[in-house]
């Protein structure tokens, strides 16, 4: 067999191993549906709040008080997952969360808390 034919099966192999490893990966949480274990290492500057009905595009209720979401801001559900803005009005009112607001007063980080960080006692700079 001559070098290029060995080296174009070792590729093949290779990028069939690296296409397959995700499918071997333990992914039990997320197919089980169970939420995020462990605490999450959210800063202790965010703020808590209870997260009402958006009102509009790219702003969010918390607290009551309505908040624009800067450009990039990232909002995290239970599982530590991203859910994008247009999402928002899917998800029920009263969520407990802990945010961050940018230099310009829009909320840049959110996090859905799971009922474990909703009770854990935290010393926040409000």
């Amino acid at each position: 067999m001559r070098w290029s034919s060995r080296f174009s099966v070792a590729f093949a192999v290779l990028m069939m191993a690296l296409v397959s490893a995700p499918a071997l990966a333990d992914d039990s949480a997320a197919s089980t549906g169970t939420t995020f274990s462990g605490l999450r290492n959210i800063p202790p500057q965010a703020r808590s709040a209870t997260l009402g009905a958006p009102y509009g595009d790219r702003s969010v209720a918390l607290n009551g008080k309505l908040f624009r979401l800067a450009p990039g801001a990232q909002i995290r559900d239970a599982r530590n997952l991203l859910v994008l803005p247009m999402n928002l009005p899917n998800l029920p009112d009263g969520i407990k969360v802990r945010y961050q607001l940018d230099i310009n007063g829009d909320v840049f980080r959110l996090w859905m808390l799971t009922p474990e960080e909703a009770g854990a006692k935290v010393d926040s700079q409000e």
